[in-house]
């Protein structure tokens, strides 16, 4: 996307990042496994200490999805407002 937008462009070429993906040589179980192990461990837990104080959150929004028939947890209401 920011490759669209123009703004934060890579030192790259959008081509590298296509043959990039489809190399057979890497294993992207393995990368991904160990892309999201890193932001867990560099960016999430830090997040977390033993003064930090717990909250509960309750969020009555809709959120309007009207394409989608097969998506987890998702439920038909009416929206009194929107009629």
């Amino acid at each position: 996307m920011s490759l669209n937008t123009g703004r934060n462009t890579p030192g790259f070429a959008k081509d590298t990042v296509y043959r990039f993906m489809k190399m057979l040589q890497i294993n992207w179980i393995r990368f991904t496994t160990l892309l999201a192990s890193r932001i867990i461990r560099d960016a999430i837990v830090s997040l977390d200490s033993e003064d930090r104080v717990n909250v509960f959150i309750i969020d009555d929004s809709m959120f309007e999805r009207n394409r989608s028939k097969k998506v987890e947890l998702l439920a038909k209401a009416y929206d009194h407002a929107n009629h």
